[in-house]
């Protein structure tokens, strides 16, 4: 809250140029405190300057799904240019947030996303495996938790829990 109040007082005494870090800040100390849509407004400053920025809209979209502003990340999401984000964590991390909202089928394609950018992603098929046994999608379910099991060190929890989870698959 100190820091904020440091870069809220400063923003104005700038030249527009040469705010771009302080609303970065300023995000980001909101989104700490849990205000995200108060971080998503410094965010979108900085979007409404570089439109093209396709990492800051996934993590605006991120930060909506955190704050539970489902509509303005699923909209946030569609706006990204799928084909310029390279880092399956990004899709990895919106997965999560959905089955945090409790919708597993659009984590399930968010799970996949990161797999087609890493197949290796292993947490990506552990929590994929996990959305398709809550959409019981047995098969599926099976082939992710397989794919851990050959993928994970054997001494992992996920490589336990993994086949933990293959045993009790009908």
């Amino acid at each position: 809250a100190e820091a904020r109040g440091h870069y809220e007082a400063l923003l104005p005494l700038l030249p527009k140029p040469l705010t771009v870090t302080i609303h970065e800040q300023l995000a980001r100390c909101h989104s700490n405190a849990g205000e995200y849509a108060e971080a998503l407004e410094h965010f979108q400053v900085l979007l409404d300057r570089n439109p093209q920025n396709m990492p800051l809209r996934a993590l605006m979209a991120t930060e909506a799904l955190k704050g539970g502003l489902i509509e303005r990340g699923q909209a946030l999401l569609r706006s990204v240019d799928e084909a310029r984000v390279t880092d399956p964590r990004v899709y990895f991390e919106v997965g999560l947030l959905f089955v945090n909202h409790g919708d597993v089928g659009t984590a399930e394609h968010y799970f996949g996303r990161a797999l087609e950018l890493d197949p290796a992603f292993v947490d990506a098929w552990f929590q994929r495996g996990f959305a398709r046994l809550q959409l019981q999608r047995w098969a599926d379910a099976r082939t992710d938790f397989e794919r851990v099991v050959a993928l994970a060190r054997a001494d992992t929890l996920q490589a336990s829990t993994a086949k933990k989870a293959l045993a009790s698959l009908p």
